[in-house]
């Protein structure tokens, strides 16, 4: 057990040197606005060409429209969802300046393959509402004769946490490579 808690320190330690850079802070802060606005509007595409192009808001109310869906997540209805589909966006986020740095450094054959993208998966599977974000679930699960509200809630949820794991663990591999690979530091 001590020696997965040094390689995790070990791994968080080389992941923490490469987001101290301007520059990998800029790409983690892009990210996370595209992937968490990818997860939140997957499955809305209509409303949000209506509310940019057509709908007869100022751009102030519009900007307004999708940054509210933040304080709604944070502050209005805080859930285990809303809190997973952000807590995902960001690791994701670290997850490809990490990639970004790994890319530069070592080239691309360093980089484990899967988990990263198999977490956006899962987070977009339990992204959004039940009406909305989970309607790519429903027909699945009411083939077996489940697909109550609050069943698809909660699977939902554990979508948006598999893909944190998924995400987490794919971190920590990358850590782990810049750890115990001296390179330039160039990112």
């Amino acid at each position: 057990m001590e020696l997965l808690g040094l390689k995790i320190k070990m791994s968080m330690r080389a992941v923490v040197r490469i987001l101290k850079k301007p520059t990998n802070i800029l790409i983690m802060l892009s990210v996370f606005l595209l992937v968490s606005n990818l997860i939140i509007w997957a499955l809305n595409l209509e409303l949000i060409r209506y509310i940019a192009f057509s709908a007869p808001l100022s751009i102030g109310d519009k900007i307004g429209f999708f940054t509210d869906v933040y304080k709604d997540m944070l502050v209005l209805n805080p859930t285990l969802q809303s809190i997973g589909i952000l807590l995902f966006s960001a690791l994701f986020a670290i997850n490809i300046a990490v990639v970004i740095y790994v890319i530069r450094n070592l080239g691309f054959s360093k980089i484990p393959k899967k988990s990263g993208g198999g977490g956006l998966f899962f987070a977009i599977l339990g992204g959004g509402c039940v009406a909305c974000g989970v309607s790519i679930l429903a027909p699945l699960v009411a083939t077996f004769g489940a697909a109550s509200t609050v069943f698809l809630e909660e699977v939902s949820m554990w979508f948006n946490w598999i893909g944190v794991g998924l995400v987490s663990y794919s971190i920590y591999k990358l850590g782990s490579i810049v750890a115990h690979i001296k390179v330039r530091d160039r990112a």
